[in-house]
């Protein structure tokens, strides 16, 4: 019999009736099912590309500060224990410490791994047993501090920078006779 003619026995259109007997390739409930091991199949794929290739970590030496911002110590300047207590926090990266006057911007250093992030500074408000600093989720994930370990921090107000000079620093009076000669 070929492709699309009826046989005596069949009735009605013979191409329906032999769609109908022959199984079906793929059905619906296969196909979904394919889709998402394909799915799978992509995720792993990126989950390996992850593993390999790391995002870089920031540079520990590279200066955190705007380049309109600069260390102000004389506002405010504290070397203590921070600690970040494992909970998600609100408001951004900050770091709280006991008996501080205004909200500052500062810049926060964590000494035992020379990571900084900029952030703000508030009063803290409860006394409480344990680190002076008490350090916001998102500061404590920049300085690369882990949940219940304190750790060394160095915090220094900052304030905008001389604007006026165009960015350059001033070069002692030998250095820049040095620059100048050729």
């Amino acid at each position: 019999m070929q492709y699309g003619q009826g046989s005596k026995h069949m009735r009605g259109n013979g191409v329906t009736q032999l769609c109908e007997r022959a199984p079906r390739a793929v059905g619906r409930g296969d196909r979904v099912g394919l889709f998402l091991v394909g799915m799978a199949l992509l995720s792993l794929g990126a989950c390996d590309r992850i593993r390999r290739d790391p995002p870089p970590l920031p540079d520990a030496t590279a200066p955190v500060a705007a380049p309109d911002e600069i260390e102000a110590p004389e506002v405010f300047t504290a070397t203590d224990q921070g600690l970040w207590d494992g909970r998600p926090s609100l408001g951004g990266t900050w770091v709280a410490y006991p008996g501080v006057d205004r909200p500052e911007r500062v810049l926060i250093r964590n000494d035992e791994t020379g990571r900084t992030t900029r952030g703000a500074l508030f009063r803290r408000e409860r006394e409480m047993d344990g680190p002076a600093f008490q350090v916001s989720s998102d500061a404590a994930e920049g300085l690369g501090m882990l949940a219940g370990a304190p750790a060394s921090l160095t915090v220094i107000a900052l304030r905008p920078g001389d604007t006026t000079s165009g960015g350059g620093a001033e070069l002692p009076a030998e250095d820049e006779a040095a620059a100048q000669e050729p």
